[in-house]
C-alpha cells in the first residue's frame, strides 16, 4: 500500500532506515510528482462555454482563445455533425429514435488538439480517419439539426460530451446549449450571434476552404431553416442562458471578438486568474 510505503520510508525513516534504497526514493518521487501535477491541474480547472447561432463564429473564436489561454478545445457542434455523418453512412431514418440510438451505440470518436500558429485545431477521428473536412456541407448541417430534434438522441450526445469533461480540467467548449446542458458551472458563458447574411457567407467560405462546393444562396436558405428548427424544437431550444454575455459578431473581426472575451476575463466576470 502507498500509505505503508510513505510511513515506512518517510514518516519513520530512522526506524526503517536499513530498508531505504534508491529505487524506493525514485518510486516515491515519481508518485509525488504525478500527485502534485494532478492537484495543480485540478486547482487550475477553468471552463469557458461559447454558445451561439449557426456560423456566428463560435468555433473560430474558441480555437483562438484555447491557444491564448492554454485550454483544450472541443467543438461540440462537430460532435453532432460527426454523429450525423456516421448516421448518414448507416442510411439511418432520422424520425426513428430507437434506430438512431441503436446505431449510436457503436459511435466512437477520438478527439485531437493541434497547435497551429495562432489557434488550436480540433480534429475528430473515426476508425483512425480524420473526418473534419466532411462535416461542413449543407447536407450534414441539416442532418445534424434533424438528429438534434430527437430528444433521446440529443440527450445521448449531451451525456457523451459530459463524459469527456473529467479529462480536460482547462477547457473551452463551443456549441449550442453548452452553457445550459453541458457546462452549467462554466467560469464564463458567451453567446455569439450575427446577421443571417454574414453567417451564411462565413459558412460558404468554410466549405470552399475545405475543398467543397456550394451555392451561397442555398447555404443561406439551409441556414435559415436550421435556425428555425433550432429555435422551435421542444427539447433545449436555441437561446442564451440568463448568465451568458451576448456578443453580436456581425461587424466584429475575429481579433475584436477575442479582445472582448479577454476583456470580460480581465474585468472579473469570470473567475480570476484564468
Amino acid at each position: 500500500m502507498i500509505s505503508d510505503f510513505i510511513y515506512k520510508y518517510y514518516i519513520d525513516p530512522i526506524r526503517y532506515g536499513e530498508a531505504y534504497t534508491i529505487v524506493d526514493t525514485l518510486t516515491y518521487a515519481l508518485i509525488l510528482i504525478i500527485s502534485v501535477y494532478l492537484v495543480y491541474r485540478w486547482l487550475s480547472k477553468k471552463q469557458i462555454a461559447i454558445d451561439g447561432t449557426v456560423a456566428s463564429g463560435k468555433d473560430t473564436i474558441g480555437s483562438r482563445l484555447a491557444k491564448l489561454l492554454d485550454c483544450f478545445f472541443i467543438e461540440s457542434g462537430a460532435i453532432y455533425r460527426a454523429a450525423a455523418w456516421y448516421l448518414e453512412r448507416q442510411k439511418a431514418d432520422y424520425e426513428d429514435q430507437a434506430q438512431l440510438l441503436e446505431l449510436l451505440q457503436d459511435f466512437e470518436l477520438v478527439l485531437v488538439n493541434q497547435i497551429q500558429q495562432d489557434k488550436t485545431i480540433f480534429s475528430l477521428y473515426i476508425d483512425d480517419k480524420d473526418i473534419g473536412n466532411q462535416l461542413r456541407s449543407p447536407q450534414i448541417d441539416l442532418a445534424s439539426s434533424q438528429i438534434a430534434r430527437q430528444p433521446l438522441v440529443r440527450q445521448f450526445l449531451i451525456d457523451y460530451k459530459k463524459a469527456l469533461l473529467p479529462g480536460y480540467p482547462r477547457l473551452i467548449m463551443t456549441g449550442r446549449g453548452i452553457g445550459r446542458m453541458v457546462l452549467p458551472e462554466a467560469d464564463l458563458k458567451i453567446y455569439l450571434t450575427g446577421s443571417l447574411l454574414i453567417r451564411a457567407q462565413r459558412r460558404y467560405e468554410q466549405i470552399l476552404a475545405a475543398g467543397g462546393q456550394a451555392d451561397l444562396e442555398q447555404v443561406k436558405l439551409a441556414m435559415a431553416e436550421r435556425d428555425r428548427m433550432n429555435r422551435e424544437r421542444d427539447f433545449d431550444p436555441d437561446q442564451p442562458t440568463a448568465d451568458a454575455v451576448i456578443l453580436d459578431t456581425t461587424k466584429l473581426s475575429i481579433e475584436e471578438v477575442c479582445e472582448e472575451v479577454l476583456g470580460l476575463l480581465g474585468k472579473g466576470i469570470a473567475s480570476q486568474s484564468f
